[in-house]
């Protein structure tokens, strides 16, 4: 899924910020990266659902005035990964 949120730097800068902080006290595996040149926040999450545990794979950055969320949900670890992995290699952005 894709999510865009519109919002000036200070704005994205905040909210990125949160969104770490977050994902780290939730035990997350949080990582910086580059996407499509630009400065992103990797994270990788499992949460038990049930039976299952749901393996949420997200990326979160900030570009033409828009905080964008691209995110991979599976219940298998390896389809999550292997999804997320090429959408980094393939997704191209157009905003």
């Amino acid at each position: 899924s894709i999510a865009f949120r519109k919002m000036d730097l200070q704005q994205a800068q905040k909210e990125l910020e949160t969104v770490k902080s977050d994902a780290i006290r939730q035990k997350a595996k949080v990582k910086n990266t580059k996407f499509n040149g630009t400065k992103a926040t990797e994270i990788s999450i499992n949460i038990p659902n049930g039976n299952y545990v749901d393996n949420y794979r997200m990326l979160f950055f900030y570009h033409n005035e828009y905080v964008i969320a691209v995110s991979v949900a599976s219940y298998k670890t390896q389809i999550a990964d292997l999804l997320f992995d090429d959408l980094k290699r393939n997704f191209k952005l157009k905003i």
